[in-house]
């Protein structure tokens, strides 16, 4: 196929409510220069963050049930600090790591949004080709949903993972579940019309959709495409995709009050939407070879930070570009910060990533009664505090 130039950088259509975020106004003049590849090896923390840090995490532990935390923070010119507090298992004894994997839950969809996009820049899709074009007959009305669409949230096509879904998913555990069946779990009705305005509607569909047009277009599995383009040319050598890749010991268990829902189902239920499990320091870089330039050229990384309001869904602050979210953490100095939230088989998850610093925060907690933002404002308070950002 030859190469053509795509739109990438055309606001979408009046159907949606599009706000360009000021609060990333600094973003490319904040990425000059920064590092891509920083590790715990490089850091050139001194032993007072170090401490303030490990502190947060301690605090965190036997906080609202979580047992088990892990962080990550990348500093520019400092490198990355990783720590982990708590216990790898609540029934064991032991002591969790700073490598510990779990599910990053719909971090996920920041992934797959960037090998759509990888994908848009090459030429091979289009922002505008809708469901139709990729998958025909899959999908009610699939000619007026565009692949913006899917990737804002803003289709119209009904969540599959309802409770009654999830009823199912934990009557059978080892069900694999083709990525078609959940598709048609959603049903074939939907919210509104794609696009319309004043109309938001956050959908793991969109993302079981976006990951199938990918396979259409490439001719790979979306687990080929995520290793090929992201996470073995990174070299994240803690991520993995789930129930494709064989994951190694090391998983933190995750929990939800008392219960343990560490991923005792077939992964393939989230294929898409949540299915990726990685550590805290593998996320970090990931998000800073994302806004570093590294997988995305400026003006595809522009059209991804093009946002739309998400009504009363979140805090009043959020809103969502294309596999992005953007919001502002009260710390002492509100931050401006962009990246995914998950919350998914017992793991609460935040990457969180500052335009105006270059400062990176990935949080994980293993318990879904936990709020993760709370410790990455912490940690900004700290980073703040010090003179960082």
């Amino acid at each position: 196929m030859a190469y053509q130039s795509p739109a990438i950088g055309v606001a979408p259509g009046p159907g949606q409510i599009v706000r360009t975020i000021l609060l990333l106004c600094a973003l490319f003049s904040a990425l000059a220069g920064y590092p891509t590849r920083a590790h715990a090896a490089d850091t050139g923390i001194d032993p007072a963050l170090d401490a303030a840090l490990g502190q947060i995490l301690d605090q965190t532990v036997g906080a609202h049930g979580v047992s088990g935390a892990t962080l990550a923070v990348s500093i520019p010119g400092h490198g990355t600090w990783a720590g982990a507090r708590g216990l790898a298992n609540r029934d064991g004894d032991a002591a969790l790591t700073s490598d510990a994997l779990f599910g990053v839950a719909s971090i996920s969809k920041l992934f797959v949004a960037t090998v759509a996009l990888q994908l848009v820049q090459e030429g091979w899709l289009s922002l505008d080709q809708t469901v139709e074009h990729w998958l025909p007959g899959l999908v009610k009305r699939g000619d007026t949903i565009a692949v913006r669409h899917l990737l804002s949230h803003t289709s119209g096509v009904r969540d599959y993972l309802s409770e009654q879904f999830m009823e199912d998913v934990l009557a059978d555990r080892d069900r694999a579940w083709a990525p078609r069946e959940l598709v048609a779990a959603a049903g074939s009705q939907l919210a509104f019309t794609p696009g319309a305005r004043g109309h938001w509607s956050y959908s793991n569909t969109n993302y079981v959709l976006l990951g199938l047009i990918i396979e259409q277009v490439t001719h790979n599995s979306l687990t080929r495409e995520l290793h090929q383009r992201i996470i073995d040319p990174l070299g994240l050598s803690h991520t993995f995709v789930a129930p494709d890749d064989p994951i190694p010991g090391g998983l933190m268990h995750g929990y939800e009050g008392r219960r343990d829902e560490t991923m005792g189902q077939h992964m393939s239920f989230a294929w898409g939407a949540g299915n990726i499990i990685s550590s805290a320091s593998d996320l970090a870089r990931f998000a800073q070879a994302l806004f570093g330039g590294a997988l995305l050229r400026p003006e595809t990384l522009a059209a991804m930070q093009i946002a739309v309001s998400v009504g009363k869904w979140g805090s009043a602050d959020l809103v969502y570009g294309l596999g992005l979210m953007c919001s502002v953490l009260h710390a002492t100095q509100p931050t401006p910060v962009c990246g995914h939230t998950g919350d998914l088989v017992g793991y609460r998850t935040a990457l969180w990533y500052a335009p105006g610093s270059g400062l990176t925060v990935a949080v994980a907690l293993n318990q879904t009664l936990a709020n993760p933002n709370i410790v990455a404002t912490k940690v900004l308070d700290v980073l703040h505090s010090r003179g960082f950002g």
